[in-house]
């Protein structure tokens, strides 16, 4: 399956809405991110066409390109900030409709941190719009 590029620009505050995760953030200093779930949903046209499309993307930190930065700061809260760009291979019908829609909609969904915890960018669990384009080619 061909790769996809996304190029994401983010800065977001992250948090707990379970035990787990409120206990993780008491060890600010120990958490490395294990996979930041970003969230697509189909825009009208293609809605149109073929239904509506929304699907999970999980993208880890080794899919990131070489110059891309990825940072949890844990001063007083904590934040998750992202300027790069992340090469994945989506499956066969979620890279149809992203080479199809002409204005895809991505949202930050959630990050999995280690140890095992799920942090939000809302108190709420919902999902949040981000800053983020995808191309078939490098950017």
């Amino acid at each position: 399956m061909p790769s996809l590029y996304f190029k994401m620009n983010l800065n977001l505050e992250l948090f707990a809405t379970d035990n787990d995760g409120k206990e993780a953030l008491l060890n600010k200093d120990e958490i490395e991110i294990d996979n930041i779930l970003l969230h697509y949903k189909s825009g009208q046209e293609l809605t149109k066409k073929h239904g509506e499309g929304a699907y999970d993307i999980y993208v880890y930190p080794n899919d990131f390109l070489k110059k891309s930065e990825i940072n949890l700061l844990t001063e007083n809260k904590l934040f998750i900030t992202i300027n790069g760009v992340a090469k994945i291979s989506p499956k066969a019908d979620l890279y149809q409709y992203l080479i199809e829609d002409k204005n895809p909609s991505f949202f930050f969904k959630s990050i999995w941190i280690k140890p095992v915890a799920q942090l939000y960018a809302s108190k709420k669990e919902g999902i949040m719009s981000i800053d983020c384009t995808c191309s078939k080619s490098k950017p």
